[in-house]
């Protein structure tokens, strides 16, 4: 019988005490499966996925870096929220607010 062997390393030398494992698949499994990975790997989606995903990462957080940032240069600039026009600017409101509703006669 012809196949491929994989060797995994990596949980031998993480677990000290165990011996590196082993997987035989047949060479005709392995090429199918090698087949089946080219093909995919050819599709546009699954050919640019990491790309477009690190993309749309690095875009949120530019767009929350920017959002940030004009979110506190509204609260250091933003006069209407200033305590010294607070008041004076909600009675305006409340004057702007009855002369809207008074009727008048046409």
């Amino acid at each position: 019988m012809h196949g491929i062997v994989h060797v995994y390393l990596d949980r031998a030398r993480k677990n000290q005490d165990v011996d590196a494992s082993t997987e035989v698949v047949s060479l005709s499994e392995w090429m199918h499966e090698s087949t089946m990975f080219n093909i995919i790997t050819n599709i546009h989606f699954f050919k640019h996925y990491v790309k477009t995903k690190l993309f749309k990462i690095w875009m949120a957080n530019v767009r929350k870096r920017v959002f940030n940032q004009k979110r506190t240069m509204l609260v250091r600039n933003y006069f209407l929220v200033k305590p010294t026009f607070s008041k004076h600017l909600m009675d305006m409101n409340k004057l702007m607010h009855d002369l809207s509703q008074t009727k008048t006669i046409s």
